[in-house]
């Protein structure tokens, strides 16, 4: 997989931003993408006898470019190429951009668990895991206090993660049972 970098045109502005992504190294693997995804779709290319056109099995999911990614990286590394060969229109009537940041997170956690029941990311199990309860912290701490999934997030964080990650632990048990934001 190769992707270069953009220029984002704000079309509310008329204006021309750089790359929004951090862009830190000329090669990706797979575990990088999983903790952060820099690739902007509009510049990418890669090669299609690794995957087939067949395969949707994440055509349910309402964020699939990630999960193409991630899968491709299966087979290899994703190359960074600093020119510039594409233009990102944003709109506040964009698809991505008009979703709020609750449901931006709800669409990665539905990815991460449709990654997390993949056999052939086992491999990978661990940092997948610990990537969603980062995200059903991230979520928790955006629903309402009376909400039900945010006491099963918090609640899921707190005993699943302890060991892996002390500070969020306790940061999910301070809300789960002190009821703050």
């Amino acid at each position: 997989l190769s992707f270069t970098d953009i220029k984002v045109l704000d079309e509310d502005e008329k204006t021309y931003h750089s790359n929004w992504a951090t862009i830190t190294k000329k090669h990706y693997y797979l575990n990088d993408i999983i903790k952060a995804n820099p690739i902007t779709t509009c510049s990418v290319m890669f090669r299609n006898k690794c995957i087939s056109i067949s395969d949707n099995s994440f055509k349910d999911l309402q964020m699939a470019d990630w999960p193409l990614y991630i899968k491709l990286l299966t087979h290899g590394y994703a190359i960074y190429l600093k020119d510039t060969t594409a233009v990102y229109r944003r709109s506040v009537h964009g698809s991505y951009a008009k979703n709020p940041v609750l449901e931006k997170l709800q669409k990665k956690i539905k990815v991460l668990e449709y990654l997390l029941a993949q056999p052939p990311m086992a491999t990978y199990r661990q940092l997948l895991n610990n990537e969603w309860l980062n995200h059903a912290y991230a979520i928790s701490i955006r629903l309402p206090k009376e909400d039900e999934r945010r006491i099963k997030y918090l609640d899921t964080v707190w005993k699943n993660d302890f060991l892996n990650h002390i500070p969020l632990s306790l940061k999910a048990l301070f809300h789960r049972y002190f009821k703050c934001y």
